[in-house]
């Protein structure tokens, strides 16, 4: 969190071109909230079987202004169908269904597949998968999981991306000052 301390601290840091202060401000909170979308993204992608492009879909950024000192990234959507993850195709055996396959699916990488007894995968519905909700041909219920936000909720990987957008800013905060300092 950046308070007005910061600013200060770079005030004092500028000397005459304390002026330049929010500027050093909006440059580092800028470029560490890019490392938190980066870091949420490839943290996530070790604990579940996502792709980046699902999760970088989910996310929105707004920058940092010299007249806005804040930075944030949110994520938002819906549950994902169960084909943005690692899918098993079953295959069916119509002369020996006992021989038929189930559909597999593994969510998280820490844990195995789950069979999916009854669902099936779609072709003509883009792949997504569905089970019957009665044993006529339809209704059908396409099967999904976790959100992208709530893959984010992990206090380990909050903590930890918290910590590199901290070391982040600090680092560039540094480099901005001497850059300013450097040109006049």
């Amino acid at each position: 969190m950046i308070t007005a301390v910061e600013l200060k601290k770079a005030e004092l840091m500028l000397g005459d071109m304390k002026h330049k202060a929010p500027l050093v401000v909006s440059r580092s909170l800028n470029r560490a909230i890019a490392n938190v979308n980066t870091n949420l993204s490839k943290e996530t992608r070790k604990i579940y079987h996502l792709k980046a492009k699902t999760i970088k879909s989910t996310m929105t950024v707004n920058k940092a202004t010299r007249n806005n000192l804040r930075a944030i990234t949110t994520s938002s959507g819906q549950r994902m169908p169960l084909k943005h993850f690692k899918v098993l195709p079953g295959k069916y055996n119509p002369r020996n269904p006992e021989k038929s396959k189930p559909v597999r699916i593994a969510i998280r990488k820490d844990n195995g597949n789950h069979i999916l007894k009854h669902a099936f995968i779609s072709a003509k519905m883009n792949d997504h998968i569905f089970e019957r909700t009665t044993k006529k041909r339809l209704p059908l219920r396409k099967l999904t999981s976790l959100a992208v936000p709530q893959a984010f909720q992990d206090k380990q990987l909050r903590r930890m991306v918290r910590q590199t957008a901290m070391e982040v800013y600090h680092k560039r905060f540094d480099h901005e000052i001497k850059r300013i300092m450097e040109v006049h």
